[in-house]
């Protein structure tokens, strides 16, 4: 009876003893797992604070460009009396960099050429209010979200501290740096715009500001007009951007205006977008002044979309910044002749032959290393650019006149 009872109680602790085992693995488990999430998190961590470091926190005086640091609720930036043009671009994320790494280094590279400041700009570093905008894309069954307003308002903030800034999408890169910003910073203007090659659209993601009152309200009242847009297609800020000048620079227009929201409202995809934008520049007509605020007439400006020539650049043509340089649409230079004809607006060649080394810029060295099969010859890429110009002149009618639909 005795031996019985020990081998019962021997058995039940044998079992106690499995128990507290496997109580013991899962424990260990579950403090590796955490452990290793821990270090992973510690581990993007760094990678961010190596990003930041790298792209945000720039110091000229060590031979770099000018950024930015966040102290307190304060962001603090290093500008030197005699330097207060500055060029501005904005990222999401500091993970969005490597989208764009290729033309932020050439433009990083450009600024410290001739002494001008570069901030890349992250959003949430900034106390901008603007909310994501719920944009449903025609091609896709769910809504995305962008933060184009916001952007404006980041500008803003950032134009308190210099004279003018040039704001860049990060996508734009420099391909010729002899040309400078001054070129296009206009006596009795504080705004400038120009307007895209491609089609009749004014470029709501590039212009130049000065620091004035008119300037820091205008781009404040447009970050803020992301609470008008319709629950439709709207094209984000590069489509409001055309009612937003017409608003403020047409108040006795505002019929015409309207009309041109019946389809802004109803816009259903980048075709409808494109009509209501024809429509609204009919009201703006030839004017390119509107107050203190220009618009750059088409292949005036400072940059235009690499497709519109197949990567095909020249000097000669006015070339000075590239736009659409998405560093995963990039293609391999193929092995035979390119011409400057209009090809997919998702793909693109470098014009570089090798990468930007930041410690090589400087005022006496702007030879860059070009890929010459993508150096044009001038007559034929203006020969194919004024065709391309008399195409889409055609079509901005054609455009305009689909609004019969809707009036």
């Amino acid at each position: 009876m005795q031996y019985s009872r020990m081998r019962f109680d021997v058995g039940k602790m044998h079992n106690l003893l499995k128990i507290f085992g496997l109580v013991a693995l899962a424990s260990f488990i579950i403090v590796v797992e955490f452990q290793g999430s821990g270090s992973k998190e510690k581990e993007r961590d760094e990678e961010l604070e190596a990003l930041r470091r790298q792209y945000v926190l720039d110091d000229p005086e060590n031979g770099k460009t000018v950024g930015y640091e966040i102290v307190g609720d304060t962001i603090m930036y290093n500008v030197p009396e005699k330097q207060r043009i500055a060029i501005v671009s904005v990222v999401r994320t500091l993970e969005q960099i490597s989208f764009y790494d290729i033309a932020i280094s050439t433009v990083k590279c450009y600024a410290k050429i001739h002494g001008y400041h570069y901030i890349l700009a992250v959003e949430n570093d900034f106390n901008c209010a603007q909310k994501d905008v719920c944009f449903p894309l025609s091609h896709q069954p769910h809504s995305i979200f962008q933060q184009f307003f916001r952007r404006h308002c980041i500008v803003a903030q950032i134009l308190r501290n210099f004279d003018v800034v040039l704001f860049l999408d990060a996508d734009i890169g420099v391909v010729y740096p002899k040309r400078r910003i001054e070129e296009f910073v206009l006596k009795d203007f504080d705004i400038v715009f120009y307007d895209r090659f491609y089609n009749w659209e004014v470029m709501a993601g590039s212009y130049l500001v000065k620091n004035t009152p008119y300037a820091i309200k205008f781009l404040n009242d447009f970050a803020d007009y992301e609470t008008t847009l319709p629950d439709s297609f709207h094209g984000t800020d590069n489509g409001a951007i055309h009612f937003f000048i017409a608003e403020r620079y047409f108040p006795d227009e505002s019929y015409a205006i309207d009309l041109c929201r019946l389809q802004y409202n109803k816009s259903k995809s980048f075709e409808d977008v494109f009509v209501y934008e024809a429509c609204l520049r009919s009201i703006f007509g030839a004017r390119t002044e509107f107050g203190k605020l220009k618009i750059l007439k088409k292949g005036t400006g400072w940059a235009r979309d690499n497709w519109i020539t197949n990567s095909v650049w020249s000097k000669e043509v006015g070339d000075f910044m590239i736009h659409s340089w998405k560093t995963f649409k990039l293609l391999p230079m193929p092995d035979r002749e390119i011409r400057p004809v209009q090809v997919s607006m998702f793909e693109w060649y470098n014009p570089l032959k090798g990468p930007i080394h930041l410690e090589r810029c400087h005022s006496k060295n702007m030879t860059w290393n070009y890929e010459e099969r993508l150096i044009g010859n001038s007559e034929e890429i203006i020969e194919s650019l004024s065709t391309f110009r008399n195409d889409i002149t055609r079509k901005q009618f054609q455009y305009f006149f689909k609004m019969r639909a809707y009036v």
